[in-house]
């Protein structure tokens, strides 16, 4: 059996599963958003920023905006050998934060471990231990 470093035997794999996975522990229905929308039509709406697009919602909260994960790790390596494309990448994922975060009527909440994404100047970040 192999297992992925950093992943406790057991646990969902991806940010949103665990998320899913921990409302559950906690009593919460959650609704995993598709490609065709939502699955379901009660609980809180969980997916990745790709799914909110053209999506509104009173409150939304982006989870993981960490440094190395938005933008992902990846993208920082085509610094120096794809500078344009390195460029492009960043701009995509930026934007893509963006679109995040506007699907937002009254409210968003940007949380994050370790290091905040570079994407976050200094009004984001209150303190060095977590989201704003």
């Amino acid at each position: 059996m192999s297992r992925k470093r950093g992943v406790r035997p057991g646990a969902p794999g991806p940010p949103r599963g665990r998320l899913r996975h921990t409302l559950k522990l906690h009593g919460i229905d959650s609704v995993e958003i598709r490609s065709a929308g939502p699955n379901g039509s009660t609980g809180v709406h969980i997916g990745t920023m790709f799914r909110f697009k053209r999506l509104e919602y009173q409150r939304v909260i982006i989870a993981c905006v960490t440094d190395g994960l938005v933008p992902r790790e990846d993208v920082s390596r085509l610094r120096d050998r794809e500078p344009t494309r390195y460029r492009h990448e960043m701009q995509r994922a930026r934007s893509l934060l963006f679109v995040a975060a506007t699907r937002a009527r009254d409210s968003v909440d940007v949380f994050w471990h370790g290091r905040p994404s570079p994407f976050l100047d200094s009004s984001w970040v209150k303190t060095e231990h977590g989201g704003r």
